[in-house]
């Protein structure tokens, strides 16, 4: 998009912050700093595909359930996967080299048609894109991953199903080892 196109855009849509209204993004610096980021690794739940799971940050916070729930929901706000990739990436930093993903691909976990197209967009791909381009990894689309390590990317972790499922694809198809990377769990 052309630096005159957003410019119209801020002028005719300016962005309110989703926790104090303030003007400028959706998520401003402030409330972003007031999302706790996890510094240890969760276990991977038994028994499971997963080699281990990176949690960003509690679902609990105002600002992190607000950030979630309007990339999820309507307004469908799609530049907040830059402010929940950077919440994903604080995690791994606040981890002091406990993990290394240099080797990693990144992928993200299937999402239902009907979700794509009711947003627009899909947003564990858009979340998977932004966290591959911070962390300098390579952004897969296939299951190409015979003998690969895998960051498989996620918004929220519920109850696993999807993640789970994923991750099983990734390892018959030939991966060495999935690991998670979300933004939150619930």
């Amino acid at each position: 998009m052309g630096m005159l196109w957003k410019f119209v855009l801020d002028v005719f849509f300016p962005k309110f912050c989703i926790r104090c209204h303030g003007e400028g993004s959706h998520l401003c610096e402030d409330c972003l700093s007031t999302i706790p980021i996890n510094s240890w690794l969760y276990p991977p739940a038994q028994p499971t595909c997963l080699a281990g799971l990176l949690c960003a940050s509690p679902y609990q916070n105002r600002a992190m359930e607000r950030a979630v729930s309007n990339f999820l929901n309507p307004p469908y706000l799609k530049d907040l996967s830059l402010q929940l990739a950077f919440c994903i990436v604080s995690h791994i930093a606040s981890l002091h080299n406990e993990m290394s993903f240099e080797n990693f691909l990144v992928t993200a976990v299937s999402e239902p048609e009907k979700e794509a197209k009711r947003r627009g967009f899909r947003a564990s791909r858009l979340l998977a894109k932004e966290l591959a381009t911070a962390l300098k990894l390579p952004l897969i689309n296939n299951n190409e991953v015979r003998g690969k390590n895998i960051l498989l990317v996620d918004i929220v972790y519920t109850d696993g199903v999807s993640m789970e499922q994923k991750a099983q694809d990734l390892k018959q198809a030939g991966a060495r080892e999935v690991w998670g990377a979300i933004a939150c769990r619930k």
